[in-house]
């Protein structure tokens, strides 16, 4: 390359442009299609959603440093599915809990109870909760094994056994497809 007065640190530094790029990027994944009840497990068309996501969608992005999985077992499960067994892991469940809905617009809790969605503070209602700030607070690398509970925090809807690119900059999620 020639250099000129005219080059750019871009063009003079790629690599080290391309790590800064990739260094702050967080990613969410939505667990699959799961059963009822009290801290539901993935369907097989869940585990097949996780499948999917692992051959399809998370070649397309950097490897994970570190993986935030809901206390749920339906999170649990999501990462086993995606081969991600051998990377650092935390657990929240403001990723996601074993707490559930289910028609009739309840929510099953682990006292078996089920509780009218009117009556349950998830994390969107919860006064002060910033999920923006809660991602952003973790390295960058790090993926989300997350239910509709957090997404909705975070201002979007989403589909079951998908990925998520978060940028937490202008607070808004893309689908990678």
């Amino acid at each position: 390359m020639r250099l000129n007065h005219y080059s750019t640190a871009w063009e003079l530094f790629p690599c080290l442009f391309e790590k800064l790029a990739n260094a702050m990027k967080l990613y969410l994944v939505t667990h699959g299609e799961r059963n009822g009840g009290y801290n539901p497990s993935l369907t097989p068309g869940g585990v097949g959603q996780a499948d999917k996501v692992r051959d399809c969608q998370l070649p397309k992005i950097p490897r994970p440093k570190l993986v935030v999985v809901g206390t749920g077992a339906r999170f649990e499960q999501m990462a086993k599915h995606m081969g991600l067994d051998e990377i650092p892991r935390q657990f929240s469940p403001l990723c996601g809990s074993g707490d559930a809905l289910e028609s009739g617009n309840t929510i099953a809790i682990s006292t078996g109870r089920k509780v009218p969605a009117n009556d349950y503070i998830g994390l969107a209602g919860t006064p002060g909760f910033d999920a923006w700030k809660f991602v952003s607070s973790f390295p960058g690398r790090t993926l989300f094994c997350a239910g509709a509970e957090m997404t909705q925090a975070l201002g979007f809807s989403s589909e079951r056994g998908c990925l998520y690119e978060l940028n937490t900059d202008t607070k808004r999620a893309s689908r990678i497809i």
